[in-house]
């Protein structure tokens, strides 16, 4: 999935709350919000003065060439790994190669100040047999936290999600696609149901020390096949009333 995230972080201080790719990011500025990414190693435009930290990705093979020509050191504090790579429609790499990728492409900024984020996979079963076996091929690889995204309609399956790949792996959580659709051909969430979704799984990220940050899908106007009540942006670029709840 892809566009601009910002996100809070909690104590100390925590502003978990992220946002990805808006088309004004000024829109979606709040006491909350702490960073922002992309999907991409490219920076949105005014993101640095609205004192959003951003967080380049390594979506992928396709963008190795720009992300090393811009993710240096003073670019960024911390950088993401590929966007769904267990997933054919996405980055699709097998865990061996993406390893060496890692290795060549990720690496390397660990040595210039960088905090690296793992691999995003899906909340498919078999991402997170992706990610073990991406972690085992990766021996003596950094990895200072866990990027995770989820999809569906039950706010304490979620929460029980986030608490299993914590345990599973150790590390701190970045939650960089979350929202309350059905992928598994039932019904979608109504209106109130994505608010108490919404409400239910924010309260306890920001109450959940682990929780590093968390961007919720999405803030754009396609929403790619996810479940439109989920929008956070409005066709004229201002926050819905889902986009106000989340920046308060």
């Amino acid at each position: 999935m892809a566009t601009t995230v910002p996100s809070r972080t909690l104590s100390p201080p925590k502003f978990p709350r992220a946002i990805s790719r808006p088309l004004s990011p000024s829109n979606f500025r709040s006491s909350l919000f702490s960073s922002i990414y992309t999907w991409s190693p490219w920076k949105p435009a005014g993101s640095d003065a609205l004192g959003l930290e951003f967080t380049p990705m390594l979506w992928g093979t396709k963008q190795i060439a720009d992300f090393k020509r811009l993710v240096k050191a003073g670019y960024a504090r911390t950088a993401l790994g590929f966007n769904e790579p267990d997933h054919s429609g996405q980055a699709s790499l097998d865990p061996g190669y993406a390893a060496q990728v890692w290795r060549d492409n990720m690496e390397p900024l660990k040595n210039i100040g960088y905090r690296l984020i793992s691999p995003a996979v899906t909340s498919a079963p078999a991402g997170k047999t992706w990610l073990k076996n991406f972690i085992n091929a990766c021996s003596g690889c950094h990895v200072d936290a866990i990027a995770v995204h989820w999809y569906g309609t039950d706010p304490q399956a979620f929460i029980s999600y986030v608490q299993d790949f914590h345990n599973t792996f150790g590390k701190n959580i970045w939650v960089t696609e979350f929202a309350c659709q059905n992928f598994s051909g039932g019904s979608q969430c109504d209106q109130n149901q994505v608010n108490n979704f919404m409400n239910t799984v924010t309260a306890w990220m920001d109450s959940t020390g682990y929780v590093e940050r968390y961007f919720a899908f999405g803030i754009m106007h396609d929403m790619v096949g996810v479940n439109p009540l989920n929008q956070l942006m409005a066709s004229n670029g201002q926050p819905t009333a889902l986009g106000w709840n989340y920046l308060t």
